[in-house]
């Protein structure tokens, strides 16, 4: 924003002011606009003072932390102003006893605010507004909102704002404050469309417009699941971007980005914004920034499947919510600990602790139906199927005509109407959800359903439904539910044949190597101890059910916990083992007290079994006994917490209930008082517990003790090293190769791996580079990369064409459609079908064409000339551009939104000058394509790549190769190639 430089009257009386001696301390106002378009850093330089220092005395006079300046530092502010002069804006110096009001302070004009923003008649009631409103703005950072909302609520009902500019700044202060502390938004849907229209007809300064942005990106983010929305999101904050370019409130649009982001369907559009906004959260120090950022980092690193990093700043957002009052974050948090607990493995009691906390808190009607999913969950794992059953009812009478796309409650519903075999239930649920949803997770969410309802039959389609709902759910950026589909798929294939089941358990196993979580290990081993029975491998069988069935004892899951046990008596009776059939019997009486469905289980028909006894060969002994203790330490995602419980359980187990029932116990380093005797266990950062016991121990038992203490270590620090890792290593993608993109640099190793990323995705990708860097080779590449790389690639330069060609060339025409056109022309949009499509210079694409590729952008259709109906295609769009397309956008030479429909994923390519390293491998595979063919490439000499590692390279890598082919024009050839050669000497 520029500032006013014709202010005449202004500094006549600035001189006056000057002139009377009694200038001792400048007030708030003055500095503001002495300071003028700078930051505060670059003015504290200019005075010789921290920005900080420039930030207080900024504040209100009466603001707790405002300082004045004083002595040298007051004088180096007059001297400022008087060697800017009649350039600079006006400021108003007072008296230091004059101890007046800001709000009586002379009005003065705010240098964020240029002269044509509001009427000069009413910008000195702005002035004195704003004045007013500076305490306010400051509490609201420091994270006081319910103080600020109700000092914002009475400036406004008292009448004391006496210009739009300022009531519209304190609504979206209290707009912001509701948001924030109770999740509230009747406000912001009365009042912000109305504030957001006069904001677009230019009736207030640019510092309220752009508050007024960033309100809309936070309730697009953080309001109800119906108004929720990326694009909406991203295109506030980029509006906010261009009105601040302080960038005051940058923090706060990059948090609504990201936290909209989690829910987009594409990971690997979250990742990069995820790693985009690192930068912008580097520093952070305000409190309600902060706890916004926490939040944020939270929402991405889980739906990106980093547990750790999500974790631990997820604590973070939650100690500085509640310290802090912002309620919207601790619902938030609360609400996603209550819907992942089995990823986490807690138990039904501490997921019914985390719903209570999550209902404390005001919820609208999407979160209310996750959190009865959630309920419904914890019922089903505690046993209580007919309540869990009792919760659905009230939920399919809340989600009936109004599901959102968010299906938190999906998997949990389904999973307690397959157990009863409710199918004609589950068939009522799929006609609840969207037939033809546009978004993976519509799809996924539906596929999951009709598999779970096909499931309760058995029927053979199970299987192809289920694999359908997992391979969608593959790109969509929630963890959880890739593991849950992943599990009914394999589910669905256990009943169906072996070759599939196994394919479907290397598949979960390879995301439980990336995503681990102990309840779906357990599930994944207990299907693999029924393969293994079902090939008569006996003993691995046993191994598996083992475990599988520890775990659920340990997380509390009833159901499945009865149907390990009747695994594991299966194939104790095929051992032969005493008492297997009683097991049997009594695990099928225990499945059929908690009132599961008896054709989902197979193994029952073995209790009726003709000549069946208790009579066989004796129980396993004791190796078998303590190989089954310590295997249960190998289950994937086990917690720190986890792995001590499952130690001292495991402890009494191999001491037997009668010796070991109260005499062991796993303790902190101190170990019992009256132990006598103890095996120590670390989790190898520090931490130091004890197995310590009472009583006497033969040799025998306390030779287990030390294998169980030595395996219980290492399980111990696995697990907390695991939530050390802040971000674990993507993991490294086979077959994605990449030739013609050169990266040696850091830089372009990068940018190689965000392309890599990028496989699965279907987002538009904005390339920006200088001209000649190598913005095609690049869109080349996330082609290849694609999973459409063997489908057309077609480029399209937007800067090689006459105006009136574009359309037809871009969409394609019919014969007749206009003079010349004497043939039917398909359009590149149409060559491109399946593939993808490179537009290049895309800044250079006619104003009047732009529409039409926006709604191409938008649904996929496009209307070629002559022709009365439109088709749909399938292209996915990379653009190109060497222009600044955002400032055009502000200037009107661009669509703005087309540009925030381009900008989803931006990927930077450094100019060849800012990456020497990458000079000497382009220059190599130059020289390899330009020698004639035939004829033995030249190599390049040591003083000739120093010459072009050292050469400007204004024109990137054109302007490379171009050196390169003009040295290779003449013969002979030199064998070696020196600077000369080059004509660079």
């Amino acid at each position: 924003m520029q500032v006013p430089c014709h202010q005449t009257e202004y500094s006549k009386r600035l001189s006056v002011a000057a002139a009377s001696g009694t200038t001792t301390a400048m007030s708030p106002d003055a500095i503001r606009v002495l300071r003028g378009a700078r930051t505060r850093a670059a003015f504290g330089q200019a005075i010789g003072v921290t920005a900080l220092t420039v930030y207080r005395w900024e504040l209100p006079e009466d603001a707790p932390e405002a300082r004045r300046p004083r002595g040298k530092k007051l004088q180096a502010l007059l001297a400022l102003q008087a060697r800017e002069g009649e350039g600079a804006a006006f400021a108003t110096v007072t008296p230091a006893s004059a101890s007046a009001s800001p709000v009586r302070s002379s009005a003065v004009r705010s240098s964020a605010v240029p002269s044509s923003a509001i009427p000069s008649e009413d910008e000195p009631a702005w002035q004195l507004d704003r004045a007013r409103l500076l305490p306010e703005l400051h509490e609201l950072d420091e994270g006081q909102v319910g103080s600020t909302e109700r000092r914002a609520l009475q400036l406004l009902g008292h009448g004391a704002l006496s210009s739009a500019a300022g009531r519209a700044l304190a609504s979206a202060v209290s707009i912001e404050c509701q948001l924030l502390g109770r999740g509230a938004i009747d406000a912001a849907l009365t009042t912000l469309p109305v504030l957001l229209a006069g904001a677009e007809r230019g009736e207030y300064p640019p510092e309220v417009a752009a508050r007024l942005h960033t309100v809309s990106a936070l309730v697009c983010a953080y309001g109800p699941a119906e108004f929720r929305s990326a694009l909406r999101v991203r295109s506030h904050a980029g509006h906010a971007d261009e009105l601040d370019p302080s960038g005051s409130l940058r923090v706060r649009g990059a948090c609504a980005s990201l936290v909209a982001a989690a829910e987009e369907e594409d990971p690997a559009v979250l990742a990069h914004l995820c790693d985009a906004a690192a930068a912008t959260f580097d520093g952070v120090g305000r409190p309600l920034e902060r706890c916004l950022v926490a939040d944020a980092l939270a929402v991405a690193h889980q739906a990106l499947g980093r547990v750790a990093a999500a974790r631990r700043a997820e604590e973070t957002a939650l100690e500085l919510a509640t310290t802090l009052g912002i309620g919207v974050v601790c619902k938030r948090v609360h609400l996603r600990r209550a819907l992942r607990a089995r990823l986490d493995a807690l138990t039904p009691e501490l997921a019914r602790q985390a719903i209570a906390a999550a209902r404390q808190a005001a919820l609208d009607e999407y979160e209310t139906s996750q959190l009865i999913g959630a309920e419904v969950e914890a019922l089903v794992r505690g046993g209580a199927l007919d309540q869990a059953l009792e919760r659905i009812a009230r939920l399919e009478q809340e989600l009936a005509g109004a599901i959102h796309g968010h299906y938190g409650w999906l998997v949990p519903v389904c999973e307690a109407l397959r157990l009863k075999g409710a199918r004609q239930r589950l068939d009522s649920l799929v006609a609840l959800l969207p037939a033809s949803g546009d978004g993976l997770r519509d799809r996924a969410a539906r596929a999951y359903a009709e598999a779970a309802a096909l499931l309760c039959d058995q029927q053979a389609a199970a299987v192809e439904a289920a694999t359908r709902a997992a391979d969608l759910a593959e790109n969509v950026a929630d963890p959880q539910l890739q593991l849950d589909a992943r599990v009914l798929a394999l589910r669905a294939a256990v009943a169906r044949g072996k070759a599939q089941a196994r394919q479907q358990l290397q598949l979960l196993q390879q995301l439980l190597a990336r995503c681990p979580s102990a309840w779906h290990d357990a599930v994944a081993r207990h299907h693999e101890g029924v393969l293994a029975l079902d090939e008569r491998r006996v003993v691995q069988a046993r191994g598996h059910l083992e475990v599988a069935l520890a775990t659920f004892q340990l997380t509390g899951d009833v159901v499945l916990a009865a149907q390990a046990r009747g695994a594991l008596a299966t194939a104790e009776l095929a051992a032969g083992e005493r008492g297997a059939v009683a097991r049997l019997r009594q695990s099928v009486a225990e499945l059929d007290e908690l009132g599961v469905a008896r054709r989902k289980r197979p193994i029952e028909k073995l209790s009726t079994r003709s000549g069946a006894s208790d009579k066989g060969k004796p129980s396993a002994g004791p190796v078998a006994r303590v190989a089954a203790c310590l295997e249960r330490f190998s289950a994937r995602g086990l917690s720190p917490q986890l792995v001590l419980r499952e130690l001292e359980r495991a402890a009494r187990d191999l001491l037997g209930e009668g010796k070991a029932a109260s005499s062991i116990a796993v303790e902190p380093a101190t170990g019992l008082q009256r132990a006598s005797g103890r095996f120590d266990v670390s989790d190898g950062v520090g931490g130091k517990y004890q197995l310590a016991f009472r009583g006497t121990l033969d040799g025998e038992e306390q030779a287990r003790l030390q294998a169980l203490s030595v395996v219980g270590s290492l399980a111990l620090e696995v697990a907390t090293l695991r939530g050390v890792d802040t971000a674990p290593p993507e993991p490294v993608v086979d077959g994605v190769e990449l030739p013609t993109l050169v990266a040696v640099s850091p830089s372009m190793r990068v940018l190689r791996d965000q392309v890599v990323k990028l496989r699965r995705s279907k987002a538009t990708v904005l390339l920006h580079g200088e001209s000649g860097s190598g913005k095609e080779v690049v869109a080349r590449a996330v082609h290849d990369a694609s999973a459409r790389s063997d489908k057309p690639y077609v480029a399209f330069n937007c800067a090689a064409l006459p105006r009136e060609l574009f359309e037809g060339q871009l969409f394609g025409y019919r014969k007749g459609a206009f003079t010349g056109a004497n043939a039917n022309h398909a359009g590149v949009i149409r060559e491109a079908d399946g593939g993808t499509l490179f537009l290049d210079e895309i800044g250079e694409l006619p104003l009047d064409v732009q529409p039409k590729l926006l709604r191409f952008l938008e649904n996929g259709e496009i209307l070629p000339l002559g022709e009365s109906k439109s088709l749909r295609v399938d292209v996915r769009i990379v653009a190109a551009t060497h222009r600044d397309l955002q400032a055009m956008a502000s200037s009107g030479k661009f669509r703005e939104d087309l540009y925030y429909r381009l900008n989803v994923v931006r990927l930077q390519i450094p100019p060849l000058r800012e990456r020497p390293d990458d000079v000497s491998a382009l220059s190599r595979r130059f020289v390899e394509q330009l020698t004639p063919a035939g004829t033995a490439p030249p190599r390049l000499g040591p003083e000739a790549l120093a010459a072009l590692r050292q050469h400007p390279l204004p024109g990137n890598a054109r302007e490379l190769r171009n050196l390169l082919e003009r040295a290779l024009a003449f013969e002979p050839l030199p064998p070696v190639l020196q600077p000369r050669h080059l004509g660079l000497e």
